[in-house]
């Protein structure tokens, strides 16, 4: 996932936020391929509980929302799914590209994240050792094990993820 975002960005095209009609960012991802338009959707495993029986799924880490790369006209072709309520541009892509490839990167090596209101507060850290080195993020708690918030700016949110503090350096 995190290749695919810095080779998407090397391409034409710019990184658009697509805002999603409730539960609908899986069936825009499927339609987005079918017309061979370059998305991420990060998703998560989650374990729930249905009628009394364990039932594990997929789930988009951002409910109402997958990061599409291309032209104007691909997200014209997402608008036309009729699933689609909003296409945000992106003004400062570089940022972008940087806060989720992170998220890319963190899921990739096995991370569970959680979903995160946007933290305002604490200091910016970069981790320094074990699987997740060099992600940046900011400190919710810090004791044995600290919650670093993934920032994705755009959309006022991020994704928490549990790291041994001593792996932590101020930014």
């Amino acid at each position: 996932q995190s290749q695919f975002i810095r080779r998407a960005s090397d391409r034409p095209g710019r990184w658009m936020v697509l805002h999603t009609k409730s539960r609908q960012e899986k069936a825009v991802a499927r339609q987005l391929r079918a017309h061979d338009v370059a998305f991420f959707l990060p998703v998560v495993d989650r374990t729930r509980m249905v009628r009394g029986r364990k039932m594990r799924a997929q789930l988009p880490l951002f409910p109402g929302y997958l990061f599409l790369f291309g032209e104007r006209e691909d997200g014209f072709t997402a608008i036309s799914t009729k699933r689609v309520c909003q296409v945000i541009e992106v003004q400062d892509q570089a940022r972008f590209v940087e806060e989720i490839d992170q998220i890319a990167r963190a899921l990739t090596a096995g991370a569970e994240l959680d979903l995160y209101p946007f933290a305002t507060k604490g200091q910016r850290c970069r981790i320094t050792r074990g699987p997740f080195y060099g992600l940046e993020g900011i400190i919710l708690e810090r004791k044995r094990m600290a919650r670093l918030i993934l920032q994705v700016d755009m959309l006022g949110q991020g994704a928490a993820l549990e790291v041994d503090a001593d792996f932590l350096e101020p930014v």
